[in-house]
């Protein structure tokens, strides 16, 4: 099999306040510049696990060096996030991969994942735009066999 991971562009993490997190991130390692988006916000229906529905969270994202980012997401009601919260209290929740072969590898990890038993933490997909625009991602439960919860999106990114 030929590598399929590109690069790791983000690492997530989830807290109960994103503004006190974002001022102890600045605080101690010089991290200031932060763009902010409140999912709930977004002008675009999003379908959630097959249901058009909110991602219920705020986040912040700061570059920290050669393309990668830290996301900082605050769960502001129920949903995947405030669930992951309520039962691992704040820290890393997933790790984003981007793929070498785009489309083409996520449709492949989707089905080999699903074979596996696997079902996708959340499965999020703008709807009502072309094909190739807007968010189209998949976060992979992982963690028993493999220590972690994957991002990666089905589109083809840089």
């Amino acid at each position: 099999m030929s590598k399929r991971a590109k690069r790791v562009p983000q690492i997530g993490i989830v807290v109960w306040n994103l503004e006190k997190a974002v001022e102890k991130y600045e605080k101690y390692f010089g991290i200031t510049e932060w763009s902010y988006a409140d999912m709930n916000e977004i002008p675009v229906p999003l379908e959630l696990n097959g249901r058009i529905d909110k991602m219920n969270i705020k986040n912040a994202r700061a570059e920290i060096g050669d393309g990668l980012f830290l996301e900082i997401i605050q769960p502001t009601g129920e949903g995947e996030f405030m669930d992951f919260l309520k039962k691992n209290g704040p820290g890393i929740h997933h790790i984003t991969f981007l793929l070498e072969g785009g489309r083409e590898d996520f449709a492949n990890i989707m089905k080999e994942t699903t074979e596996d038993g696997y079902d996708p933490f959340l499965r999020a997909k703008m709807v009502g735009l072309p094909e190739g625009q807007g968010m189209d991602l998949t976060f992979l439960d992982l963690q028993e066999d493999m220590g972690a919860i994957i991002e990666i999106y089905n589109e083809d990114k840089e």
